[in-house]
């Protein structure tokens, strides 16, 4: 079942051409914005890492402090999630 398409429909290669062309700049400006927006977000993946580490060490620090000083340290101050 073919159909026949008017003649309005059909485009030349030339205008083809011209036509892609602009969604093709397009295309090529957002790709590059996408790259930096990766980069950032690995960026702010590994800040966070890192801060979490640091975190862990230093609650390890001051949890091994209270522990040989006898301190029981209040509710609201006690890092959470660790």
């Amino acid at each position: 079942m073919s159909k026949i398409l008017p003649n309005s429909w059909y485009i030349t290669k030339k205008e083809f051409n011209t036509e892609i062309k602009d969604i093709k700049g397009t295309l090529s400006t957002l790709k590059v914005s996408t790259m930096n927006i990766e980069a950032k977000i690995n960026i702010y993946s590994d800040m966070y890492e890192m801060n979490k580490w640091n975190l862990n060490k230093l609650a390890n620090r001051v949890n091994k402090l209270e522990k040989q000083s006898g301190v029981i340290p209040p509710q609201e101050l006690l890092i959470s999630g660790l």
